[in-house]
């Protein structure tokens, strides 16, 4: 059986490093904002790996990236800071240790079932909790995150992002969220609640 402390450490074990970018902060902006009337276009200019990557929204639910030597501004910049991403109770019970498998096996859960209410243990419920404290999502006056963890959206691919780098994540002006995924060379935007 896994308490919430071990439980706690085993996500801990699995936490993601990334930034977080709001409109005031020292230094000068790593990215920009870029006010849209509600449609397809450009949406945020950020610097990434020495360059710029500007993520603009198609008609649709997608979108593309374009790479920049210069950014492109506009007057909502924006400002980093490192942070800690810790993975959601999908993460642990999917990259978990062996103890995590020992544990899901005792209840009989799969590793790659989401977690929900049935779960007959409460550490993942109780960790639940700590998570969401962690989250961006939960929390105030932060417009994007680079690196770190997705989200389990209830559109239930999550498992399909668990090996890809969440490149961003737009919370700014929600919805749609916008996250811009890396697969392999591949980059894939996606809008969430649109």
């Amino acid at each position: 059986m896994i308490d919430i402390v071990e439980f706690q450490e085993e996500a801990e074990k699995l936490a993601r490093s990334g930034q977080k970018y709001q409109d005031s902060g020292n230094g000068e902006p790593t990215a920009y904002w870029h006010e849209s009337e509600e449609g397809p276009g450009l949406c945020l200019s950020i610097l990434l790996d020495a360059q710029w990557l500007n993520v603009y929204l198609d008609e649709d639910s997608g979108g593309h990236v374009e790479f920049s030597s210069t950014p492109i501004t506009s007057p909502y910049p924006l400002f980093s800071s490192p942070y800690s991403s810790l993975p959601p109770v999908d993460g642990v019970f999917n990259l978990g240790s062996e103890k995590v498998g020992a544990f899901l096996e005792q209840h009989d859960w799969p590793r790659n079932e989401p977690f929900n209410d049935n779960f007959p243990a409460p550490a993942p419920s109780e960790y639940e909790k700590i998570w969401q404290n962690n989250c961006p999502l939960y929390q105030q006056d932060i417009d994007v995150v680079t690196g770190g963890w997705h989200f389990p959206w209830p559109d239930g691919d999550w498992g399909d992002f668990i090996h890809s780098e969440l490149v961003l994540w737009t919370l700014r002006d929600a919805e749609p969220w916008i996250e811009v995924f890396k697969k392999g060379d591949e980059y894939i935007v996606l809008q969430r609640g649109s």
